[in-house]
């Protein structure tokens, strides 16, 4: 992988700094990633649990106010974006960040799906 800034970098980025010896609280493991000759391939660890989309419905079935979520699950989010934003210097930008690309587990919250995320760039308008 050559770790440009286009789609499927943020994989790249994340697989070399966890082969280099870092780890993630809330990124899943990258086990594989190389390119073929039309796509990216990546292999990554399965993080068992809820999304955050269902987490929210199935605490709201069970009467759990909206603020009670949100005090539980936003500082925790804020720590995980956080630490997405550190990977790498640029940072990467999740760019797809919403319920569904939440997961809740029970070792943890994790960012899942990385496919249109980009490396921040000083004075790019988009």
């Amino acid at each position: 992988p050559d770790g440009d800034a286009g789609l499927g970098a943020a994989y790249e980025r994340l697989w070399r700094a966890q082969r280099s010896g870092r780890r993630f609280a809330h990124l899943p493991r990258v086990i594989e990633c190389y390119k073929t000759s039309d796509e990216l391939v990546v292999v990554s660890e399965f993080v068992e649990g809820e999304t955050l989309d269902e987490l929210v419905g199935r605490l709201a079935r069970e009467g759990v106010a909206p603020a009670a979520i949100a005090q539980r699950v936003f500082p925790i989010l804020c720590d995980a974006v956080s630490e997405l934003h550190g990977v790498t210097d640029p940072p990467i930008i999740h760019r797809d960040l919403k319920p569904r690309n939440v997961i809740v587990a029970d070792q943890g919250l994790f960012l899942i799906d990385f496919g249109i995320a980009r490396c921040y760039r000083e004075g790019a308008s988009s």
